[in-house]
């Protein structure tokens, strides 16, 4: 649901205490924002653990430069040599 809808979740009660536990700190002005931070932690997490994957894999030699990358697409498509 996106525009402003509503969304009611069903939520355990371990769920709704640790909100609240958050919000009693005054740091959060609403269950929103509680779990929009949350989110957000969460993405920024995905993000740095695909960032040390990637590391991982290029220090593995499971990644291939742009050169060479560019280099096969544009033979593969006819496109001029950069």
């Amino acid at each position: 649901m996106m525009g402003g809808a509503n969304m009611a979740l069903d939520i355990s009660e371990k769920v709704e205490s640790l909100v609240q536990k958050h919000l009693t700190t005054g740091r959060y002005r609403s269950v929103e924002h509680v779990l929009v931070t949350a989110l957000t932690r969460l993405d920024e997490q995905d993000l740095i653990a695909n960032l040390y994957e990637t590391m991982a894999d290029e220090a593995a030699g499971r990644v291939k430069s742009f050169a060479e990358v560019d280099a096969v697409l544009r033979e593969r498509f006819g496109l001029p040599k950069a």
